[in-house]
């Protein structure tokens, strides 16, 4: 029988049950670990073992094939993403200390790659659990006492629990009444006692559609218990959670496997639907009510849509800022006088490109507008601008040939209502179209970027 070669980045006390198992097993071999701190029972366990100083030296080890988190570290997320990048396999010990980001910052790479980045509950390898899950599954009420022994409770008082404590164990217990009973939607979190930081009882009952009601209690007491009790058709079974014993060849089973190991050591998305549990009942005492589990399977669709979401709402509020800051910059440095706007405003403006090329007559376009721009003026007190040239005779030229037109027309006092005279902003107005222009892109581009989604097809529905 080959062992299977470990490494370990990081230790915690909770990692204890777990690490005696495996260091103690000859189906697995330790070539060497990094933590923080060494707790006593590791050097017991491993005195000759190889202590590196950093979790990088860790996955570089030769040989390595399955690189185990049992505690934190520094930069945890990065050494994890490089033992994945190097084909290793990295089993991560579920610790609240980790919080519910650690598990949603890496949902993408574990779930939509397929990588092998498991989570590690240990009641999944229980001779005990996986024999009994079958018959429990019928259940009515599933109810667990959790007693924490005076070493492990607030300083000063026997009776008096410490939430990391209450955390870390109910981020387990949620793993495992999912686990054998579904999917729990539902979540209440009382607590009983004059300090809400340090409580003498917590209760957290969790409910589900087709799942048994399940009450979880935790309190203080002379020693550490924890014991599942459940109802069913059958009648009533007792588990003594504490005395459960995990099984090497479980371990070495999934470890080794290929891919996803769901029957037995769980999924990534395990992970993160316990860490929704904990972060629920937290919510509940803060409400002080019931409330509902707020869950998303994450998947590289569900990234994508996250991140078009987020930058789509960044480009409208760019594109509105870009929007008021234009309109306060025209207004504010507009060079344009009130007769030049006023005549714009109407399309009474005439510039170079309007005449032919010997000054002699309007252009075909320009003669076309010439009907409109007489009804323009009858309509209103506004003038006719030509834009001056260079040659005071062809202005002239340009203001006989209009006003000529004009009064061909039928407007009275055409002569009067032209006016030949330079005309401002014409630089300003090309910065301004510029900024416009710059300042509508980035939305162009995000809803082009929308239109290809569409043409090209939805993808694949999750699974």
């Amino acid at each position: 029988m080959t062992p299977l070669k470990l490494g370990i980045v990081g230790l915690s006390e909770a990692a204890r049950p777990l690490a005696e198992a495996v260091l103690t097993s000859p189906r697995f071999e330790l070539l060497g670990y990094c933590a923080i701190d060494v707790p006593a029972w590791m050097t017991r366990l491993a005195p000759s073992a190889n202590r590196l100083a950093d979790p990088l030296s860790v996955i570089n080890l030769p040989g390595l094939e399955t690189l185990l988190v049992l505690g934190p570290v520094d930069d945890v997320k990065s050494t994890i993403s490089a033992a994945l990048a190097q084909g290793l396999k990295v089993i991560v010990l579920p610790l609240a200390e980790f919080e519910s980001t650690f598990a949603y910052d890496l949902s993408v790479t574990a779930i939509d790659d397929a990588a092998p980045l498991l989570p590690c509950f240990v009641h999944r390898f229980s001779p005990e659990l996986q024999e009994a899950r079958e018959s429990l599954h019928d259940a009515s009420l599933v109810e667990i006492e959790v007693e924490f022994a005076a070493s492990s409770t607030a300083a000063g008082a026997s009776t008096l629990l410490h939430w990391e404590d209450v955390r870390r164990s109910f981020l387990a217990l949620a793993d495992l009444v999912c686990w054998v009973w579904g999917d729990f939607r539902r979540v209440t979190t009382v607590t009983s006692g004059a300090d809400s930081e340090h409580p003498t009882r917590v209760t957290i009952s969790l409910g589900g559609e087709h799942c048994p009601d399940t009450v979880i209690t935790f309190r203080g007491g002379e020693s550490a218990k924890c014991t599942l009790e459940v109802q069913h058709p059958a009648g009533e079974k007792s588990i003594d959670l504490g005395a459960l014993t995990v099984d090497q060849s479980f371990l070495q089973a999934c470890w080794k496997g290929k891919g996803d190991q769901s029957t037995t050591g769980g999924t990534w998305s395990d992970l993160m639907r316990a860490f929704d549990l904990l972060d629920a009942s937290q919510r509940s005492i803060r409400r002080r009510r019931t409330v509902e589990v707020s869950r998303e399977f994450a998947s590289e669709r569900s990234q994508f849509k996250t991140q078009m979401t987020t930058a789509g709402c960044g480009i409208l509020s760019f594109t509105f800022v870009a929007v008021l800051a234009l309109l306060l910059i025209g207004s504010a440095l507009d060079p344009r006088d009130s007769q030049q706007r006023e005549s714009e405003a109407l399309g009474l403006v005439l510039v170079d490109d309007d005449f032919t090329n010997a000054a002699l007559d309007l252009t075909e376009e320009a003669g076309n507008r010439v009907p409109e721009i007489s009804n323009a003026l009858t309509a209103s007190t506004a003038v006719v601008l030509i834009e001056t040239s260079k040659n005071d005779v062809i202005d002239q030229q340009r203001l006989v040939i209009l006003s000529g037109k004009l009064a061909d027309e039928g407007l009275d006092n055409a002569e009067s209502r032209v006016v030949v005279r330079p005309l401002a902003g014409g630089t300003f107005r090309t910065f301004l179209i510029v900024g416009w222009i710059l300042g509508f892109l980035p939305l162009a581009i995000y809803l082009l970027l929308q239109t290809l989604i569409v043409v090209t097809g939805a993808p694949a529905k999750d699974e």
